[in-house]
């Protein structure tokens, strides 16, 4: 899948000779390691056209040995390397996640080792005090009791 890649990239990037010398020399090297990693061993020979050949019949020859093997099988195998794929993945989320945590926490002690920010400038503006709650006078409170109860004694 990386080799598929890299010949994507490369063959869009090409634009004069010295990049493509470049680009054919990573592509090489490339194809080096693909090699060392399907067989086990350095190429054989130099030339990248034939180890990319005998990749690629290694290549047809694993497909042939799949479509031998038996379809239950086959599933069976290809589920227990998707669980795994999954468990790294879960496993590489967790490890990440332990190390964000850490960070925050590492951060965290930072701020509270540091001494308290003194604001320079401007110093900040005290608010206003809230209006006052009016309140009825003692007088006013038993003058509208008198005619209150006068009321109540004329009108019933």
């Amino acid at each position: 899948m990386f080799f598929l890649f890299f010949l994507f990239r490369a063959h869009s990037l090409v634009n004069s000779e010295s990049k493509q010398d470049e680009y054919l020399g990573q592509l090489s090297t490339v194809i080096g390691d693909v090699y060392k990693k399907i067989f086990n061993e350095n190429p054989v020979t130099a030339d990248p056209l034939k180890n990319l050949a005998s990749i690629e019949n290694r290549l047809e020859e694993l497909f042939q040995e799949i479509d031998l093997l038996n379809p239950e099988r086959l599933q069976e195998a290809e589920k227990a390397k998707e669980k795994e794929r999954r468990i790294r993945l879960r496993e590489q989320k967790k490890l990440e996640e332990e190390r964000i945590n850490e960070e925050k926490k590492r951060k965290a002690a930072l701020r509270a080792k540091e001494p308290p920010k003194k604001h320079l400038g401007r110093p900040i503006a005290e608010r206003s005090k809230p209006p006052d709650i009016k309140r009825a006078d003692q007088d006013t409170i038993n003058k509208t009791n008198e005619e209150e109860e006068e009321l109540a004694y004329y009108f019933t």
